[in-house]
């Protein structure tokens, strides 16, 4: 369908606009849950495009997300802090595509977050879809690979005990959090990740209660995970450890009690043995992602411990 430019409009997303996207949009993973987090996230970050048919009948027909970072550490320097922002759920409805309304909804989210002095904007950009992004002044960061794993074929391998120690998982309860779990998850993520985004961990935890474990060596974390449920898949991340044993541990604490034969996990590339790991267990590649990144980069922030990332639309 040829639509004029001046048909479109960018306007405000709002929870009443969920179930549209939901069914403009059936193979992503998210669910209308995933899009409350994102618009409690950004309650001015999230926009939809609007085709205006007549004065009367106005049509979303994409969606894209920009959801702000508490801050972001550059590399090791922690007086050295820059707001960050991730760009996600960029999405033009199959039959209005290649009219320019994707430019427009990333072109409007990008203006969004400058104006708010953001100094680093990324996202995940599929192979096909990062030639729009590079066009639009984005730069390559890294690589990483969706695995799809079977709940019934994983199997926790042989682990090194002079590695892993003396590690108890536990999966964490409402009392927990009123106890002070979360502000030491938050400490926690920090120090792994150099990225402060207790804005959105606490979310995830607070939405995703039944499906966090945490690892802790005596009284110290030393890793954590967090699962959720989506349309298609279980989708697993962040998942932040120690070390790869205790990242396992985890990970197949969640498996065991997700919603879904199927999960999902978004690894990045430098994890060649985990990933290696996971596909002896039956894992497969679903696809690749490429991060991305607008103005500032935060290449060097640290990566070797976080096994895999919350997901494609917010890092």
């Amino acid at each position: 369908m040829s639509i004029t430019r001046i048909e479109i409009i960018i306007k405000p997303l709002r929870e009443v606009d969920i179930p549209r996207l939901l069914r403009m949009n059936t193979q992503w993973n998210q669910t209308a849950e995933d899009w409350q987090r994102f618009i409690s996230l950004a309650p001015d970050g999230c926009f939809k495009a609007v085709l205006k048919k007549d004065k009367v009948t106005h049509i979303t027909v994409g969606s894209v997300s920009a959801i702000e970072y508490d801050n972001c550490n550059i590399g090791i320097d922690e007086k050295k802090q820059m707001k960050m922002a991730w760009i996600g759920m960029l999405y033009v409805d199959n039959e209005y595509r290649k009219q320019g309304i994707g430019v427009r909804l990333l072109k409007h989210a990008i203006s969004y977050l400058k104006n708010k002095n953001i100094g680093i904007i990324k996202l995940d950009a599929t192979p096909l879809g990062h030639k729009l992004y590079i066009q639009n002044g984005f730069n390559v960061e890294r690589r990483l690979s969706l695995i799809s794993v079977t709940k019934n074929d994983f199997v926790l391998p042989k682990l090194d005990p002079n590695i892993q120690g003396p590690i108890k998982i536990t999966r964490i309860t409402s009392e927990d959090i009123i106890n002070g779990l979360l502000d030491e998850i938050y400490d926690y993520d920090v120090r792994k990740t150099k990225l402060a985004r207790r804005n959105i961990l606490e979310k995830l935890i607070q939405d995703n209660l039944k499906h966090i474990f945490v690892a802790k060596n005596k009284s110290n974390i030393v890793g954590y995970i967090i699962g959720r449920t989506g349309r298609q898949a279980f989708q697993i991340g962040p998942l932040i450890a120690n070390n790869q044993n205790i990242a396992l541990l985890l990970l197949n604490s969640v498996i065991k009690i997700s919603d879904f034969s199927s999960c999902i996990l978004a690894v990045y590339d430098e994890h060649k043995n985990f990933i290696e790991i996971l596909k002896k267990m039956g894992g497969k590649t679903e696809r690749k992602y490429i991060r991305m990144y607008y103005g500032n980069s935060n290449n060097d922030y640290f990566v070797d411990f976080e096994w895999c990332i919350s997901g494609a639309e917010k890092g």
